[in-house]
């Protein structure tokens, strides 16, 4: 199909989920940075394993600028990285029969400024349990 857009593909569902996020995390943002959090919002295309472009209205957002927000490169290299990074938990979401529950809510992962995943989770994040799991 020539005329393809992926930005077709970001619904309105899935503004609102990484809107619900992004306030989330605003909400607690003094305990994400005393425990050197960081959330990497993304949206993928599973089939291409391929980020896809924030729409505007998403990527304006004065909530994108939060401290605890870490957007990924978006060089065609970083974008299929990141891609298939986050195209395999999908897979994997898949593989525990958890696929369309993820497809419905969004992934949620949680990592640490060095990069190591402190929680994957399946829509928003419980910071309340984030945060006790990292307490640990």
């Amino acid at each position: 199909m020539d005329d393809w857009n992926p930005m077709s593909q970001v619904t309105k569902e899935k503004e609102q989920l990484i809107t619900d996020v992004l306030l989330s995390m605003r909400i607690e943002a003094k305990e994400i940075s005393e425990r050197n959090l960081l959330l990497v919002p993304a949206i993928v295309d599973v089939s291409s394993k391929m980020l896809l472009e924030f729409p505007p209205n998403i990527r304006d957002a004065k909530l994108m600028r939060q401290k605890a927000v870490a957007l990924p490169v978006s060089s065609d290299g970083q974008a299929a990285a990141w891609g298939s990074l986050l195209a395999a938990e999908f897979e994997e979401a898949d593989e525990q029969d958890i696929g369309q529950q993820v497809r419905d809510m969004g992934l949620a992962l949680v990592v640490r400024s060095d990069g190591s995943i402190v929680r994957r989770g399946v829509g928003r994040p419980q910071w309340k349990v984030v945060f006790d799991e990292t307490d640990d």
